[in-house]
């Protein structure tokens, strides 16, 4: 380890284990419903479109307000042991409470939306803890480990719903309190964790000193990329529904509506999106970035979104969805579209601003990058009740993925040209720019960001 690494703790990789841990519980919260929204929906007297918009959009919409609110300031002023305890508790409490209060479509819809503020609360954790635990080299990888147990909570959640549900005779009030006890689990090893390690965190040894600093200049709020990263965060989120909503909740739906495959067959095959693309994606992804490309994001975003568009547009084609080899190729083959374009947006804001403000900043990115995720859910709620199909959803995810794809250029193209000028060369990269020309970039970052000028460049 160099001297300048020396500055991070020893401890990171267990704050990164109980990161993982919690992001692993909150999807496999969101979904274990997802299969089985069909029996759900017959328990609560409404349609299965209704149940999209009452167990999905509320949860993802909960997230993202608190997310946008809240989420981002706990993880910068009290540290990130704080937001993901907070976090477990809005998860674990409801989720073991659904036996007893789960009565009808109301009560369902607010236990819900309080498991929905534990997203809120921890997802802005992760780029948190790749800025201020993580030197600028293993940046990537904590950004992809942390995705890749999001993939491994995706694909618990549609593979355990269905197995406990029948194992519980077909109460899905109680499958939700079983699936807690993880929850309740990881909210005692974060405990421990904060009482170990919570005093040693780098922004409590920030607020402590209170070192004489300046006001960051020109709110980042407004800044060009801030807009842009937003903007391009709440497409791929949008598109990313599609195979990790959408598609499962459409292979277990009866026929004609869905495919027609069953809750449990579903859950089966999307494991290949959620846990063979999910898992290895995030961590290609983050080699990619911290190895080959060195913060280079371009060709990482255009191939996500390019699997996005294509994949899920395929998904409406009987050829595909007919047979089980080419439909688990093509989920597999979509599912690594979201984990090279999701982990390498929470890379940009994890890098791009100082240890001061990521957490707010990277939770205004995804928070609202989220609300995408939202009106993708509701808008396919509508859209399947309305067309009694899933044919037009698939059609407008394929657009909005198309549209992120684009956008990514304009990306790129202001990033490189403003903020990313390359301060220090990377072993084996290409070399620095010409001084006169690095010199003028970097000033300007440092002008605004109060802080050294980032090392990326796309």
């Amino acid at each position: 380890m160099n001297v300048h690494e020396k500055q991070y703790p020893e401890f990171r990789w267990l704050v990164l284990a109980f990161g993982a841990l919690a992001y692993f519980a909150s999807q496999l919260t969101y979904l274990s419903v997802a299969p089985v929204l069909q029996p759900i929906s017959r328990s609560l007297g409404i349609t299965p479109g209704a149940a999209t918009i009452l167990l999905m959009s509320s949860f993802l919409a909960a997230g993202s307000v608190t997310w946008i609110a809240v989420g981002g300031y706990l993880s910068d002023r009290f540290g990130v042991f704080v937001a993901l305890i907070l976090g477990m508790v809005c998860l674990a409490v409801p989720s073991s409470l659904t036996p007893w209060l789960a009565g009808n479509p109301a009560a369902v819809f607010w236990l819900r939306v309080v498991e929905g503020f534990s997203i809120g609360l921890m997802f802005p954790t992760i780029p948190v803890i790749a800025n201020t635990l993580f030197p600028l080299k293993q940046r990537g990888l904590s950004s992809g480990l942390s995705c890749s147990s999001l993939s491994l909570g995706c694909s618990a959640g549609v593979v355990l719903g269905p197995r406990v549900l029948l194992a519980v005779g077909g109460q899905w009030k109680v499958m939700s309190a079983v699936l807690s006890l993880f929850s309740w689990a990881t909210l005692a090893f974060g405990v421990v964790l904060y009482l170990m390690y919570n005093r040693r965190l780098p922004i409590h040894s920030e607020l402590a000193q209170k070192p004489a600093r300046g006001p960051i200049r020109h709110k980042p709020h407004f800044w060009p990329l801030t807009i842009l990263g937003i903007a391009t965060t709440f497409l791929t989120v949008w598109a990313l529904q599609g195979i990790y909503s959408l598609a499962p909740t459409f292979l277990a739906v009866d026929k004609p509506l869905g495919a027609g495959y069953g809750a449990v067959m579903a859950g089966q095959l999307a494991l290949g999106a959620t846990l063979l693309a999910g898992v290895l994606g995030p961590v290609l992804n983050g080699f990619l970035l911290d190895k080959v490309f060195h913060g280079r994001v371009r060709w990482n975003l255009c191939v996500g979104f390019a699997l996005m568009c294509v994949c899920v547009y395929l998904l409406q084609f009987p050829f595909i969805t007919g047979n089980p080899a080419l439909l688990e190729a093509n989920l597999i083959l979509g599912g690594f579209g979201p984990m090279f374009a999701f982990p390498t947006m929470t890379y940009l804001s994890a890098c791009f601003y100082p240890p001061r403000v990521v957490g707010k900043m990277g939770g205004l990115w995804s928070g609202i990058g989220n609300c995408g995720g939202v009106l993708c859910v509701y808008c396919a709620g509508l859209m399947i009740r309305t067309h009694n199909s899933y044919g037009p959803t698939f059609t407008l995810q394929a657009l909005i993925a198309a549209l992120g794809f684009t956008l990514t250029f304009i990306l790129v193209k202001y990033h490189k040209r403003v903020y990313l000028a390359r301060s220090s060369p990377h072993a084996g990269g290409p070399a620095p720019a010409p001084a006169i020309h690095h010199n003028k970039k970097c000033a300007l970052g440092s002008s605004i960001l109060g802080a050294g000028c980032p090392t990326s460049r796309l």
